[in-house]
């Protein structure tokens, strides 16, 4: 066979190695933040909002760094709203736009859910030792890197 839709035995299982460990990250992230009322998705907004200096992001920064479609945040940040983890504002630069900011309820579940997690990514990685570990996240990174625009 042959054809665009034909893949090496390597990019297949490169595929699928990668979709099951997304899977198994996510899984284990909201089985453990489950636990004080937080979900994978809700974790990675305020770990995201959290890196930036002035804990502030538009939605579309947010979305493109998580990788995730719009409508999917909105309803990520509708909850995370309603549970007072982060506010909308007026966007000072942009009057069309909005600025997610985190709250200091925020920090606090933020601080609190860093912990559980480091805890269970450990559990995950225990079996690399930390010169394996670093190569997995160059390799993966070379991948980030090898598509341009992605976080555009």
């Amino acid at each position: 066979m042959s054809g665009p839709y034909v893949f090496s035995a390597p990019e297949m299982l490169l595929h699928q190695r990668v979709r099951w460990a997304q899977l198994r990250l996510d899984r284990s992230t909201d089985r453990v933040l489950s636990r004080i009322g937080l979900s994978a998705a809700k974790f990675y907004v305020l770990v995201i909002l959290g890196r930036v200096p002035d804990q502030r992001l538009t939605p579309t920064q947010i979305g493109a760094r998580m990788v995730m479609e719009r409508s999917n945040l909105t309803a990520i940040l509708d909850r995370m709203e309603r549970d007072n983890l982060c506010v909308r504002e007026p966007n000072p630069l942009d009057r069309r736009s909005l600025m997610i900011r985190l709250t200091d309820e925020g920090r606090e579940k933020l601080d609190e859910a860093s912990e559980l997690y480091s805890e269970s990514i450990s559990t995950i990685v225990r079996g690399l030792s930390p010169a394996e570990l670093q190569r997995v996240v160059d390799l993966l990174t070379k991948l980030e890197i090898a598509e341009p625009g992605i976080d555009e």
